[in-house]
């Protein structure tokens, strides 16, 4: 996002996160990996950056940015920190862009850098086309509603409620701020 579109969205933001009336959510796992990866994207390995066409890379791009794509995001960025990328995707994320990534306690952080990604790749592709942001969007709005789900399980209707209710505040603020 453009510093404009950061501070619209912080702002925005900021003020659902400070009104939400959600409470604060349990820790997550000991050890969770909440920093945006270091390791290098070329492999070591010669065969595994065999050269991959356009329509593979965007193919590969479409299934990592599926509705239901988290799990296989996640398997392939845990390849990519491993050295492993034969498509040099660009896995760079600044999390939820000025605003937390753990808004009342809720664990957004994986759902923004798929978010992240999603619109890095199909910019440098010069594919982020209106269908493509939806997409993405839809995504992230699916993912961050899987979290106020698996967090809260049937333990808390308040909470899980409160949990989806900033989820849709984040998706509607990449809806209406995230840029072509």
């Amino acid at each position: 996002m453009n510093k404009l579109g950061i501070s619209l969205a912080g702002a925005a933001l900021s003020g659902v996160v400070a009104l939400s009336s959600a409470t604060p959510a349990l820790a997550g796992p000991a050890g969770a990996d909440r920093t945006a990866p270091k390791a290098s994207t070329v492999s070591a390995n010669p065969q595994a950056t065999a050269a991959v066409s356009r329509a593979q890379k965007l193919k590969r791009l479409n299934q990592l940015t599926e509705k239901y794509g988290m799990p296989l995001w996640e398997n392939t960025r845990v390849k990519w920190q491993d050295g492993h990328d034969k498509y040099r995707f660009d896995w760079s994320t600044d999390g939820c862009s000025g605003v937390t990534d753990n808004p009342g306690g809720f664990h957004f952080w994986e759902s923004c850098a798929r978010h992240d990604f999603g619109y890095r790749n199909y910019k440098k592709m010069h594919e982020f086309s209106r269908a493509h942001k939806k997409r993405v969007d839809d995504s992230f709005h699916y993912d961050m509603q899987s979290v106020c789900k698996r967090q809260w399980g049937p333990y808390s209707q308040a909470q899980r409620k409160g949990c989806l209710k900033v989820a849709k505040k984040y998706y509607d603020a990449v809806r209406a701020l995230g840029h072509l």
